[in-house]
Parts: structure tokens; sequence; C-alpha cells
């Protein structure tokens, strides 16, 4: 973990109260030292473990301060102080008359972990941990803890992961943006409009990206064959999401089936190379897909268990073989019925 640039910019109202209540900006770049890059390998933690959702930046929206200044930045190093000052005379505009909007410290930093580069945004208050005061001779903030940071409670962050941006065109299916809420709450409206983010991903894709993961895993047990493990597992999911109100936890949900908790997650980034949600809404009909086997072609539809393949359902080459007497007595009696 290394932050390259740091830069801390203070934006406070108070809540059901228009107006900006203190804007401190600072004049330069934020000095580094080691425990920096700890508090940041932190804060990056909470992005991979936490109350996240993946998305992209709306790009028809180009008029947006963040995404202009980004894309300045990434073309001029020497505009990230630029960049942070624009991006936040944007958003002072944007909160000074949003009632229950009360900001705080806006943290814009430029680093690398695990040779990946990454842009974040994260919004924090001193009362959640982060000890920061702003000194008026130098014109910059201090921290004056950078051992005793909590990062169970930021407010709001946003994360661009700079490689898989700039290669946006080449692999379109990944989500290059991260939105953090620790705190269970809802993005705001006007964070949201203002990192420019789209929509999330639907519960569709994001289940159909597990049921693929969980497939190609498989089951550890070498002697649990694979329409077991995927019944084994369909149910797993399917009393977690009705014990915790439609959700599900990819990690509590990976380390019940294997034992580890970043196994699937892992999987889906490093292997499949697209992203999840930690904590996802599965879709039914999707989650089907891990017991069920459904195909159609014009005037024929075929649905059956996953349990059923290689017994009383086969195929070979391109004939499909159904070997069930229940069935062909169906068939032989609608054909024999003359009304």
């Amino acid at each position: 973990m290394q932050v390259h640039k740091l830069v801390i910019h203070q934006l406070e109202k108070e809540a059901k109260v228009k107006g900006i209540k203190e804007y401190n900006s600072s004049e330069a770049l934020m000095a580094l030292n080691p425990g920096i890059d700890r508090m940041y390998e932190l804060i990056h933690e909470s992005f991979e473990n936490d109350k996240t959702r993946h998305c992209k930046f709306k790009l028809e929206e180009v008029s947006n301060s963040v995404l202009l200044n980004t894309n300045h930045y990434l073309e001029d190093d020497d505009f990230f102080l630029k960049y942070t000052k624009a991006s936040l005379d944007n958003l002072a505009s944007r909160i000074e008359n949003v009632l229950f909007a009360s900001g705080g410290y806006y943290l814009f930093a430029d680093y690398t972990v695990n040779q990946k580069r990454f842009m974040s945004i994260i919004l924090v208050r001193n009362k959640e941990g982060f000890v920061i005061a702003f000194n008026d001779r130098k014109k910059n903030f201090d921290f004056n803890d950078t051992k005793n940071i909590n990062t169970d409670k930021l407010a709001m962050g946003y994360r661009l992961n700079v490689n898989l941006y700039l290669n946006r065109e080449t692999d379109p299916d990944r989500n290059y943006m991260a939105l953090l809420t620790n705190q269970g709450d809802d993005l705001s409206d006007y964070f949201l409009e203002w990192v420019n983010a789209s929509e999330a991903v639907n519960g569709k894709i994001q289940t159909g990206i597990l049921i693929n993961a969980i497939k190609q895993l498989g089951s550890d047990d070498p002697d649990e064959g694979e329409a077991d493990f995927q019944g084994r597992v369909y149910d797993l999911i399917m009393s977690y999401r009705k014990g915790n109100k439609g959700s599900i936890n990819i990690d509590n949900i990976s380390e019940v089936i294997y034992g580890q908790k970043r196994r699937i997650r892992d999987y889906i980034e490093l292997s499949l190379e697209r992203d999840i949600d930690p904590d996802i809404r599965p879709d039914g009909s999707i989650l089907k897909k891990l017991i069920q086997i459904k195909a159609q072609v014009k005037g024929i539809n075929v649905t059956f268990d996953v349990s059923k393949l290689g017994n009383e359902v086969d195929y070979d080459g391109g004939v499909l073989i159904i070997r069930n007497e229940n069935l062909v007595n169906q068939i032989k009696s609608q054909r024999e019925f003359n009304g």
C-alpha cells in the first residue's frame, strides 16, 4: 500500500438548515507518512469488505465536475489539487440547499495497493474516529491521530479503479466504481449525483454471476455429486435469504460452503473478471438455475431438476433423451384425446 497524493477539505453544514456553515480548503497536498499508508490500507479494506455497491460513471453526463476533473487529472499529474478543489466547489453548490446533508471532512486520495491504482473520496467526521484539525498557518489539515482510526463508521465513500476505468472500452463488463456506506444507510442522492454514479447492478445480474462462480468452483468434497452440491447450496442461500429480509452476504455464504470468506468473491474477481457486491438481494428465478435446467426452442419447452440429469434425462450428441414412462403416457393420452 502506498498513498501517492492526499488532500483534505472541510465542508460543513447543519442538518435541516440551508447554507454552508464552514468551508476550509487545503492549499497544498498533505505530507505523507507510513501512518497515512496504514490508514488507507484500512480504508481500502472497508471498500472490499463492507456495505459496498459496484457501478460505473454515467458517461453521458459530460458536464459532471467529478468526471471532468478526474479525466483532467489522469491526463495531467499536476492537476490533483485543482481536481479536488473544483470537485468540492461543485459539491458545496449541491448541498447548501439539501436540508438533511451535514457534510464533514472530504479526503481525496490517489494510492496503489497490490499494483492496482485507485482514486478515492471519503466523507468522515471527527466523531467517527478521524481526528482532523485545520492548521491556519499552513492552510492545510493535520491528522492528530492515525493509529486509532475507526473505519467502521465511514459516512460515505467513492473509489475508482483507475486501470479498469482506463480500459473500460476493451473490458465493458467490469464495474470500475465502488460506493461505500459502512453504516448501512442509503447513499444520499446528492452524493450519487456528485460522483456521477450509475444505477447499481441489478439483482438478476449479480445472482447470475454468483451462480456461475458456484457452479465452476464446485464442491470441495470429491464424493459429493454435482446435483447434491448445488441442491445443498440452493437450500443454504434460500434459508439465509429468508432470515435476512431477502439479502445475503457473499462472504458468509462462502465461509459456510468453503470455509473461506473471500473464496467466492476472489474467484469472481480474479478468474471470472467480474464484480459482485458483498451484500446482494438474489433473484429467486436465477437462483433456481442451481437446481433446475431450462431449455426452449419454438414449440418446445423443457424444465427438469439437475438431479435428473444422467438418470432420467440425458443427451447424446444432438439427441435429448428423457426416460420417464409417466411422461410418455401423458403425451400419448393427450395425442389420443378426441375431445
